[in-house]
């Protein structure tokens, strides 16, 4: 229904709108998202999709192992935990570099990167 009426009146719902902002479901914060991992009612009091969202992990400044950790797994990557604090320092400099968030192909390639740096 939100987005017939922005459609409607050519109004774009910001991204922060309480319900139906598309950053209304976004979880970047260490301890947020390690909540949200291991049960998802800790911080959504109804699924996203009840109301055409969808729930995203940001990896950023804020980012924690349990978030990078999930990003890898999805994207099919056995990660090994010895590896995560060492690519959260890489993650939290580009995010800071960069000035926002940091794409999963860019976690993929930091963390093969520290992963390599590690073995040598």
């Amino acid at each position: 229904m939100s987005a017939l009426v922005a459609e409607a009146t050519r109004q774009p719902i910001p991204l922060w709108q309480p319900i139906v902002g598309d950053n209304v479901f976004a979880h970047e914060s260490g301890i947020h998202a390690k909540g949200m991992l291991k049960n998802n009612q800790t911080f959504e009091p109804f699924p996203p999709e009840d109301v055409g969202g969808q729930r995203k992990y940001v990896i950023g400044k804020h980012s924690g192992r349990a978030a990078l950790h999930y990003v890898l797994t999805e994207q099919g990557i056995s990660v090994d935990e010895y590896q995560l604090p060492f690519c959260l320092t890489e993650v939290r400099a580009l995010a800071i570099h960069q000035g926002g968030s940091v794409s999963p192909e860019q976690l993929r390639d930091i963390y093969f990167r520290v992963s390599e740096e590690g073995a040598a």
